[in-house]
């Protein structure tokens, strides 16, 4: 699209976001769906509790499933399916932008690709000694950075650990000299070793803005690897037993987190639902807690 701006304000912002190209109804049938989502869980509420990749994945196929059968809107809210599709594709895209996203996907390696995938062309960039570009087949992860093809300034990619490098992809890079200070850990805290196992509540640490963040990794079977960013653990989060109240039982070592039960954040001492259940409790490891029934009637006579 090809457009003569007369003033110096029109030509600017046709380089930003064209937001204006999304349409009205589109827009407002996916504002519909939201609103549905905000009344149960609560207005973006996958940027505190963090969200599974697979629960919008699923909840995508069968809503754009029921459309393509036929069924036009859907029977339970009365909202078109393919604005619920558009609505969790918000969803996906915000969470890994902000980091909550827990990217539980079935990701191909690069190896097992039958053919070897060619290299795109791309013109030369300048990459300063203490980067390197990342190659094709390559994971991101937390601390890279992405050129912007607009401005050619290199920023902070969202996309770590959610995907692989590709022939198309825009160029990106990661900082190979070591942090010339200490990274600094506070007494609480102690650094991943590498080849651990990345648990909700770990931090990464971002050279770039100098500070630790909250990772999106917990739960997604990531390890720590030699050449990523580094990450801490909170040890002495739970200095007291963590407080368990009536109606729960906390989870012994060895038991499976089922859906619905909750973990012990030390960072902020409260609980909180956690999104990734199926896996084991273990030693050492994050404290879970389950919601016990009460049991009505005689307990001895229920016990014959």
């Amino acid at each position: 699209m090809n457009t003569q701006y007369n003033d110096p304000k029109g030509a600017a912002g046709a380089l930003k976001t064209p937001l204006g190209l999304i349409p009205s109804y589109a827009m407002e049938q996916t504002a519909w769906a939201h609103k549905l989502g905000a009344e149960k869980y609560g207005p973006y509420n996958w940027r505190k509790t963090g969200v599974c990749a697979s629960t919008y994945v699923n909840a995508i196929l069968r809503h754009l499933n029921a459309w393509r059968d036929g069924e036009t809107v859907d029977p339970e809210s009365g909202i078109s399916h393919l604005a619920h599709v558009a609505c969790s594709c918000n969803i996906l895209l915000d969470a890994g932008f902000c980091g909550t996203l827990q990217d539980d996907r079935n990701i191909t390696p690069p190896n097992a690709v039958d053919k070897p995938v060619p290299e795109m062309d791309r013109p030369t960039l300048s990459i300063e000694k203490k980067y390197r570009l990342l190659k094709v087949g390559e994971l991101v992860q937390d601390g890279d950075e992405h050129c912007c093809p607009d401005s050619g300034e290199w920023k902070p990619t969202a996309m770590g650990g959610l995907r692989y490098i590709g022939p198309y992809s825009f160029p990106h890079r990661r900082k190979v000299e070591p942090i010339e200070e200490p990274v600094p850990v506070e007494t609480e805290y102690r650094i991943l070793e590498v080849g651990e196992l990345i648990q909700e509540g770990d931090e990464h640490y971002c050279p770039i803005f100098n500070h630790w963040s909250f990772t999106g990794l917990g739960g997604s079977n990531q390890k720590v690897t030699e050449s990523g960013p580094k990450y801490r653990r909170k040890v002495g989060r739970i200095k007291d037993p963590a407080p368990v109240e009536t109606g729960y039982r906390l989870l012994e070592v060895g038991e499976m987190v089922q859906e619905g039960d909750e973990f012990y954040c030390g960072l902020f001492r409260n609980w909180q639902t956690t999104n990734s259940y199926g896996g084991l409790v273990y030693n050492g490891g994050l404290a879970y807690r389950r919601k016990v029934e009460p049991i009505d009637g005689d307990l001895d006579e229920l016990l014959g």
